[in-house]
């Protein structure tokens, strides 16, 4: 209940530009649909489908999302919308507000930026692997609300799918990350996301991420005059560090420590800057902790794996850091009132 009170009170302040959902309605109309009403059904107003200047919630996009592609039956609305907004697309956005040598510079401005870029739902995280990094994305939803829909894949292939085209228009419209790597399940046909991310694709994993290699990081990439006169328009979600804002931003840095594999109060505070003690007197003073945004953390990744992977109890449990299945089934009960077998069962 606690957990509720506190995010509830913060869930507003989560926005998404409407601009995300740029050629939503010319997809759902192909597919023979209303845009209005899949729009009215999830509690959205349909002029976020035709306007790029509104601010609309993240729960309200991921639902979108899901809800057409449930209404237009395709799978891959969110990696086809994807698709339909790079035809039309004829320059990056984020070129636009870096003066970065290399991909790897500009990756990592985008990586450090990405909520002001372009919403406070995603993150992006790079993290250092052999002869290259990974590009972890995150896409968030605070409310513990149950949503429309409790699925996150469409927002997750319409976010990474957008990143890999961005830097086509870097690298030439060939060029693929050296693999790619999904939380959620295999699809029964996986055609459109091979023409998207190439052959390399690998499901229920540990993140949302894709690989790119030193290569790739090194190559030059030559920003326009333009991204020095745009850059003070760059930041379109910017919002004052207000307390709230700090929990976003908390649980924000704790997906990125998690995928990173060094998540604790201590990696935390020392990410921001701060002393231990610091970090739980400012989260106390929105009526919060560290546990409890680590909890919540753990409670949405739960919920995605146990609802959209095929990974047995043991496996979810092992990649949530609970030391058995028992106490990952306590902690699920704890939150939802069901075992994870039965909140699957609920909730499919």
């Amino acid at each position: 209940m606690f957990l509720r009170i506190l995010i509830d009170g913060i869930v507003m302040q989560i926005t998404i530009s409407s601009r995300t959902l740029e050629g939503a309605a010319d997809l759902i109309d192909r597919y023979g649909q209303s845009p209005h009403q899949i729009a009215r059904r999830i509690g959205l107003d349909p002029a976020a489908l035709y306007r790029s200047d509104l601010e609309i919630t993240g729960r309200q996009c991921s639902s979108l999302l899901e809800e057409a592609s449930l209404l237009c039956e395709e799978r891959f609305f969110g990696a086809k919308l994807a698709q339909l907004q790079y035809s039309n697309k004829t320059s990056p956005y984020w070129q636009f507000i870096s003066s970065g040598q290399t991909l790897g510079e500009v990756l990592q401005y985008l990586a450090d930026n990405m909520e002001q870029l372009y919403s406070q739902a995603n993150s992006a995280t790079l993290i250092k692997q052999k002869n290259g990094v990974s590009l972890c994305f995150e896409t968030r939803r605070l409310n513990p609300e149950p949503p429309v829909h409790d699925s996150l894949i469409q927002s997750v292939e319409l976010g990474m799918a957008t990143l890999i085209y961005e830097q086509r228009l870097l690298l030439g419209d060939q060029w693929r990350p050296a693999y790619v790597q999904f939380r959620h399940k295999k699809p029964e046909a996986t055609s459109t996301l091979k023409t998207i991310f190439g052959d390399k694709l690998y499901y229920d994993q540990d993140v949302n991420a894709f690989f790119l290699s030193n290569d790739a990081l090194n190559a030059s990439i030559t920003a326009p005059e333009t991204s020095k006169r745009n850059a003070s328009n760059a930041a379109l979600n910017y919002k004052p560090d207000s307390n709230s804002q700090f929990v976003i931003k908390a649980n924000r840095l704790i997906f990125e420590l998690f995928n990173a594999g060094n998540c604790t109060v201590n990696s935390l505070a020392e990410t921001l800057g701060m002393s231990r003690r610091s970090l739980q007197l400012r989260l106390q003073k929105n009526q919060t902790s560290y546990r409890q945004l680590y909890d919540a953390v753990r409670f949405e990744m739960a919920k995605q794996y146990l609802l959209h992977s095929s990974l047995p109890h043991y496996a979810i449990a092992e990649r949530l850091n609970f030391t058995d299945a028992p106490a990952f089934s306590k902690f699920i009960k704890e939150h939802s009132g069901l075992s994870p077998r039965n909140y699957k069962r609920a909730r499919s």
